[in-house]
């Protein structure tokens, strides 16, 4: 099975829907999603100019072509290739392997006035999510999510189509030294803006960016930018979350542009290593990498579109230009 093409195979369009505030008029509505304008221009980046955005040979302002690629070769075992695990008890996984999944949002808009417009469905996101197939109670095999995933988030066609997001949740076979650990982390993404140990369960490392640069540990706003920045938490269990309703809705954000607030991020990378059962070990990792700069062209530029055609049709149902005689 061709994986470049597993990625094209999306799952049904989630429908986002926005409510944009104007008068009260009669119920109306455009006749069929209408396809988004295309642009193949970078869109501006949060990240300063040197930041290193790479999680497993994926990084931000890839294209989906460039993404698939990475994908690919990121050494990810595939379910399709698993083969059963000897010695594996009843209740224990027989087979473990990653499976790509994709998914669709169709932007979707309506009006106090009553209008309400779509456009046509999008590509919104791909990754790779590991499977154990197993015996359930009854003893039939079954696949489960175990956690573990490699997963990106795109633009609309309006700003490219690039990647704007990275997550990755993955065990590590054999535990790492904590410290070796985080060298490692330091060696790849520079000293952190933030690092924190939350007892005994994880380590939380951040590297915050504002106005083309990383934000530093000394400098003075680094509570206000932990607060507003880290991420508001990473999916694990069922990773089905990353392509279900809500996270459509968390696709487009609010529109705000970051580069506006004060105390907002334009981007972030957020690391999380977990605590092995052997002393001084790490056997987990989360990281999360997110362009807030890009999310929020992508939605005014989706948006803007959305406002060109509720204009065009208030223009449409306008009274006469003609007063009548009086």
């Amino acid at each position: 099975m061709n994986i470049a093409h597993l990625f094209h195979t999306s799952c049904a369009a989630t429908a986002l829907l926005l409510s944009l505030a104007a008068p009260t008029f009669a119920d109306e509505s455009a006749p069929v999603p209408i396809p988004l304008e295309v642009n193949d221009s970078v869109p501006a980046t949060g990240f300063a100019a040197d930041a290193v955005t790479d999680v497993l040979g994926l990084r931000i302002g890839m294209t989906q072509d460039e993404a698939q690629a990475a994908f690919a070769a990121a050494d990810l075992p595939l379910m399709e290739n698993a083969e059963e695990i000897a010695g594996a008890g009843p209740y224990d996984p027989k087979r473990m392997g990653y499976r790509p999944r994709s998914g669709e949002v169709m932007p979707t808009f309506s009006w106090n006035d009553g209008f309400r417009m779509s456009f046509q469905p999008i590509e919104a996101s791909a990754g790779l999510t590991m499977y154990s197939e197993q015996a359930d109670a009854l003893g039939a095999l079954a696949e489960y999510t175990n956690g573990q995933f490699l997963w990106v988030s795109y633009g609309s066609p309006s700003v490219g189509g690039r990647v704007q997001e990275i997550r990755r949740s993955q065990t590590i076979a054999e535990p790492v030294d904590t410290q070796v650990m985080l060298d490692s982390i330091t060696a790849k993404y520079g000293p952190p803006s933030r690092i924190k140990e939350q007892g005994r369960l994880w380590i939380d490392i951040a590297d915050y960016h504002k106005d083309g640069q990383l934000v530093a540990e000394s400098d003075s706003r680094r509570l206000l930018f932990s607060l507003k920045c880290k991420p508001p938490g990473l999916a694990r269990g069922n990773s089905d979350i990353l392509y279900s309703d809500a996270n459509a809705n968390a696709w487009f954000g609010n529109g705000r542009d970051p580069r506006a607030l004060q105390e907002g991020c334009d981007a972030n990378i957020f690391v999380q290593l977990h605590f092995g059962d052997l002393p001084n070990t790490i056997d987990r990792i989360d990281v999360h990498v997110i362009d807030n700069v890009a999310r929020s062209e992508n939605a005014n530029a989706i948006t803007m579109q959305a406002e060109a055609v509720h204009a065009e049709w208030l223009r449409s149902v306008a009274g006469s230009k003609d007063a009548p005689d009086l």
